[in-house]
């Protein structure tokens, strides 16, 4: 029972991930409704990523739209803005596995990726594995993960911020 127990709080990795911040639930609807503005929110955190003009040429997207984005982060108070520098406040926002945004936002990195698979650059990074085991094996591996995300963010929160990471997880 008790390991029963022990797995069973191990699939929630709200658990492990703590969030930081919270914002509003129409908030959290438009953060999560594109990779837009969750990546330009962790990008500003890059300095050479502080202003609008930067962040539309590495994003390759139009300026207005980061503009309006921007604004909203903002807003919202994960964001501040001086002098046409964005700077990051809220450095963490989590979902919670039971909202009904968590689809939408695992959808948003996945495109993402998916588009970036074909530019076939050496500096990305993809693997998929199809295998036959038990379902034994299967709970291994998933609490195999769970720790590799946890460890991950152990080197992650400290780092200096230099580029935008990904990770894809299924």
């Amino acid at each position: 029972e008790q390991i029963v127990a022990v797995r069973e709080k191990r699939k929630f990795l709200q658990a492990k991930l703590i969030a930081k911040n919270e914002i509003s639930p129409e908030d959290k609807n438009r953060y999560y409704e594109s990779w837009v503005p969750l990546a330009l929110h962790v990008a500003v955190s890059i300095p050479i990523l502080q202003t609008e003009e930067a962040l539309a040429k590495h994003f390759q997207l139009q300026i207005k739209t980061v503009h309006s984005v921007l604004k909203f982060l903002v807003e919202i108070g994960v964001l501040a803005e001086k002098e046409g520098i964005y700077t990051t406040i809220a450095t963490s926002l989590h979902l919670d596995r039971q909202s009904s945004l968590i689809t939408r936002h695992h959808v948003n990195w996945r495109l993402k990726a998916l588009k970036i698979i074909d530019e076939q650059s050496d500096t990305n990074f993809h693997y998929s594995g199809v295998y036959s085991l038990s379902r034994q094996d299967v709970a291994l591996l998933r609490e195999n993960f769970a720790h590799a995300i946890k460890e991950n963010l152990k080197i992650v929160e400290p780092s200096k911020e230099e580029v935008i990471y990904c990770s894809v997880v299924d």
